[in-house]
């Protein structure tokens, strides 16, 4: 396996077999790769983070969309009074890994002094007015 050094992070990894040829093969991790995405403008969101988006602005309201926190991008960030909110999609969020990574999302948000709510997608769909 070839070393390589991560663009974004500069860490030092094997790029196996598999990820030769990929795309973004030579970033160490989904979470740089995520983060060069959002970088070049390319994360974009999901289309029910897209529709809740577009209430918000409906409703007059001024926010962040695909916000940046560490190696993490939020769904809808209110910077003005610390408040994230996560749109929870089932394809996205429903797995142990996944549940796992939102944890740690949730965790570094409150120790920076945020709160974070989430909201499955479930509640978006039939309750869109609440």
């Amino acid at each position: 396996m070839k070393e390589r050094t991560c663009p974004r992070c500069g860490q030092v990894f094997k790029l196996t077999p598999q990820r030769r040829g990929q795309p973004f093969a030579n970033f160490c991790s989904p979470t740089c790769i995520q983060q060069h995405k959002l970088t070049l403008g390319q994360l974009h969101a999901s289309r029910l983070e897209s529709g809740f988006a577009e209430r918000l602005r409906d409703a007059g309201l001024a926010f962040v969309e695909q916000f940046a926190l560490g190696p993490y991008v939020i769904d809808i960030a209110f910077p003005q009074v610390r408040l994230l909110v996560e749109i929870d999609g089932e394809a996205y969020h429903t797995s142990v890994r996944a549940q796992e990574r939102d944890d740690r999302k949730d965790a570094m948000a409150v120790a920076e002094g945020w709160r974070i709510v989430r909201l499955p997608q479930g509640m978006i769909e039939q309750h869109p007015e609440e």
